[in-house]
């Protein structure tokens, strides 16, 4: 169900009233409304696709599953060049990985084939059980998978949305502002969960210790369980069934302006969500886009 909205406070507290009737609702922020809610795993469609075309594998489904196994295993052996530890660590993910000889009984024995050109299938399993600690943690550093970030924040949903849509409206012409759009989506998790097996998602919550970024976002994740065959499998909002479990909240793409306004007014901005210089760097980058739209269109 799509709710239409003039201005950010009133979708602010429309979302609000409805967190309070439905309290297990979790959030996304996307900065253009028309975005599908679709994972890093199939998004950067140039990126996969030129991998499936070097990689005569049999079909999408098992090229996507391939995709996302070699980066986290090429994630795992970067962290072991810089001496960075891993989650859910040991000889029995190593064997998953096939980052030790798997023909030995000898743990974290070393294997000597050279994979690295012709590349690496996944199991047929995939993903398994102890390999989500390991897609959590690549995830917030920038790897594609199947993982989709979602909040159990309001006011982080809408600091993503506003932000993403500052940045759209900054390169905008004036007059193609009134057609573009930012939104929030809304999931209820809980009917998810308990119908996980019509969906084929799932929303997961990771421990904070993953990432210093979950704690101050509330961050989790919807995923895919198992492995689709086409790209649309991995959309959660091209499920048939997916006007049931989610809510859009669509807003004109200047008033992100405001937006950010309200984030920031109760804390919400690039220091506090990512901890650290590079939140510091985000906060000073906002600051400036947001004099700068307000200047633009004198609000």
């Amino acid at each position: 169900m799509d709710n239409k909205f003039t201005n950010a406070i009133d979708l602010f507290n429309a979302i609000s009233r409805d967190q309070r009737d439905f309290p297990h609702f979790v959030f996304r922020g996307q900065g253009c409304s028309k975005y599908d809610l679709e994972p890093g795993i199939t998004r950067n469609l140039d990126y996969v696709a030129q991998f499936h075309r070097y990689n005569n594998w049999l079909s999408p489904g098992f090229n996507y599953r391939n995709f996302e196994y070699e980066i986290l295993r090429n994630f795992i052996k970067g962290c072991d060049k810089t001496g960075i530890p891993i989650p859910s660590d040991g000889d029995g993910l190593r064997r998953v990985f096939k980052l030790v000889d798997n023909s030995d009984s000898v743990p974290f024995c070393v294997g000597f084939n050279d994979d690295d050109l012709e590349g690496i299938n996944a199991p047929l399993e995939w993903p398994d059980f102890n390999s989500y600690s390991i897609m959590i943690m690549a995830q917030h550093h920038g790897v594609p998978t199947r993982l989709l970030d979602w909040t159990g924040s309001i006011l982080t949903a809408m600091y993503f949305a506003s932000v993403d849509g500052m940045k759209r409206l900054i390169k905008l012409k004036d007059e193609d502002v009134e057609g573009e759009e930012i939104s929030i989506w809304g999931l209820n998790a809980k009917f998810l969960n308990d119908n996980r097996s019509l969906y084929g998602f799932a929303l997961i919550k990771p421990p904070t210790s993953l990432s210093v970024n979950i704690s101050p976002q509330e961050g989790c994740f919807t995923t895919r369980l198992g492995s689709g065959d086409n790209r649309v499998d991995y959309i959660l909002n091209k499920h048939p069934e997916s006007n049931r479990c989610l809510r859009q909240y669509p807003l004109n793409i200047k008033e992100s302006i405001s937006m950010y306004s309200i984030c920031k007014k109760n804390g919400y901005t690039g220091a506090m969500l990512f901890p650290g210089l590079d939140g510091a760097a985000k906060e000073a980058n906002e600051s400036l886009l947001l004099r700068s739209l307000k200047k633009r269109f004198n609000v």
